[in-house]
């Protein structure tokens, strides 16, 4: 089964170094360092902050990043419990304005951001680690493969916010 991911971005991914073949352990270590690091970059003073080469700015990736964690723990706590489990996608860039995503507040923010890291990882810990399941973009994923998905995500997407910040 290829890693979903390693096509588009490289191994490791070219743009921001995750490396996609990191054992279950490892990308669970790496997703705490990475929201340690959300916690220390992002402040009220630089959430706004943004540059041309990227559509979403400080915040809005803050915002994304908690989404995203957010439906993975939706699909990671309903696919145990489903007959022939599969996932539905989402368009990130439709959620993005439905939530309207420039609104919302720091606070809101980091706090959505804050209680995604805990619900995902407790969600990850009660997934099976045999569980298989459909993704409509990426095939069949393992519990693992897809765990390093919304990791890349998070970690992608601090290495955008540093980009931003050093802008």
């Amino acid at each position: 089964m290829i890693q979903p991911g390693v096509a588009e971005y490289g191994e490791p991914c070219r743009e921001c170094g995750f490396g996609w073949r990191q054992p279950y352990e490892q990308v669970l270590a790496e997703h705490d360092r990475i929201h340690h690091g959300y916690a220390d970059a992002v402040t009220a003073q630089s959430y706004r902050a943004r540059i041309d080469a990227l559509a979403w700015s400080v915040g809005e990736y803050v915002c994304h990043v908690a989404d995203n964690e957010h439906i993975w723990v939706e699909r990671f706590a309903a696919l145990p419990k489903m007959a022939e489990p599969r996932v539905a996608p989402y368009d990130q860039n439709a959620l993005a304005a439905a939530r309207h995503y420039p609104e919302i507040p720091y606070e809101a923010a980091m706090g959505s951001l804050r209680r995604a890291h805990g619900d995902f990882t407790h969600a990850v810990n009660a997934l099976p680690a045999g569980m298989e399941f459909h993704h409509p973009e990426a095939g069949t994923l393992t519990a693992l493969g897809a765990l390093r998905v919304p990791v890349h995500e998070c970690h992608h997407h601090l290495w955008d916010i540093r980009r931003i910040l050093a802008g």
